[in-house]
């Protein structure tokens, strides 16, 4: 918090006059037509913080990175973000850093998953400043990084990045090189590209034994390129589910959540809750609670209406089977079929 001390007589006086008569104006001086001081500003969100660094891979620039975390309880735009010094990147299109979640800038994304490929610079292997500002200019989080102690030495080409130690992850702690610890770069491991590819969220909205509010279903499908352990796993926001124990997603295969197991093959019932005929938001993330994906689905404006209500689902075109395609309406479109495809998806 920060402590202001006022020396000005005139204004320890006029304190000392409301005291006593119980009254004042707001104004300092409301009778001498002079300006009243300006309000200050208030100090940028210092939330989104710099909290893994790697520098000097052994291997070369070809896998640097930097990573930001939202330590917030709300999800964050990027829009017109940008990073300055020492790489150079500003978020032209709308890309969201989840809650508690963070976000990989790298200077080849095609070495981490999900990673956002920064536009131009280098990471210096002696140490530089990174700069982090909003959508305003203001500044939200610097760390100027260095390879000589306190920083981790390990990091400057031994095989291993810095990041800031988990109780330490605000942007006033990310300054000092003794709240950063060295990890291993063998330990990155990319996230599983387990992504939500179908969403059948308002069945027709005259319900027959054929065709009805029951038929809610979420489909996921395995990307990765070899089968992942989703054991653990939970779907959550408008539905609630964690997967059981020993349940495994075979690579290029989809796996139907439904509400009503009985009435799609092969599928799993979800625990609870329901899809929102209005739109809402579904996340995935690992037994770790590492969010994988996340998709907010919407009954307008981009996403195909013909989804709402009318029979079709929605289901992702065969071209934007990523996790950031998928946050956008216009990657989306409504089945052919009634009740759409659940289970099968079509491969570029």
């Amino acid at each position: 918090m920060n402590t202001y001390f006022l020396t000005s007589n005139k204004f320890i006086t006029t304190v000392a006059l409301c005291i006593l008569l119980s009254s004042c104006s707001n104004d300092e001086d409301s009778g001498s037509g002079s300006p009243s001081s300006p309000q200050p500003a208030t100090p940028p969100s210092k939330d989104v913080i710099i909290n893994k660094i790697h520098y000097n891979p052994v291997d070369g620039t070809v896998k640097e990175f930097v990573e930001i975390y939202n330590a917030t309880s709300s999800d964050i735009d990027l829009l017109n973000w940008r990073f300055s010094k020492g790489i150079n990147h500003e978020f032209t299109a709308s890309i969201t850093i989840s809650a508690k979640s963070s976000l990989v800038l790298a200077k080849d994304n095609t070495k981490y998953a999900d990673s956002v490929q920064w536009d131009s610079g280098e990471l210096d292997n002696g140490g530089e400043k990174i700069n982090l500002k909003n959508d305003s200019d203001v500044l939200v989080d610097s760390v100027e990084y260095t390879d000589l102690a306190p920083w981790p030495i390990t990091a400057d080409g031994g095989g291993f990045y810095l990041e800031l130690k988990s109780d330490k992850l605000d942007s006033t702690s990310n300054d000092s090189g003794e709240n950063w610890q060295a990890t291993e770069d063998t330990n990155i491991a990319a996230k599983p590209k387990i992504i939500i590819t179908e969403i059948h969220y308002h069945p027709n909205e005259d319900p027959t034994p054929e065709d009805d509010p029951a038929k809610e279903f979420v489909e996921i499908y395995n990307n990765h390129g070899s089968n992942v352990d989703i054991s653990g796993w939970t779907l959550s926001n408008a539905i609630e589910h964690t997967f059981a124990t020993s349940t495994t997603l075979a690579n290029n295969t989809a796996l139907v959540i439904a509400k009503d197991s009985s009435k799609y093959i092969d599928s799993v019932q979800w625990t609870d809750g329901k899809l929102s005929n209005k739109g809402g938001k579904i996340n995935l993330k690992d037994a770790n609670g590492v969010l994988i994906d996340s998709v907010e689905y919407d009954d307008k404006d981009l996403w195909p209406e013909a989804a709402d209500g009318t029979g079709p689902s929605l289901e992702l075109k065969s071209a934007n089977l990523n996790s950031t395609d998928n946050d956008n309406g216009t990657n989306w479109q409504a089945s052919t079929a009634d009740d759409g495809s659940p289970g099968t998806v079509v491969i570029p």
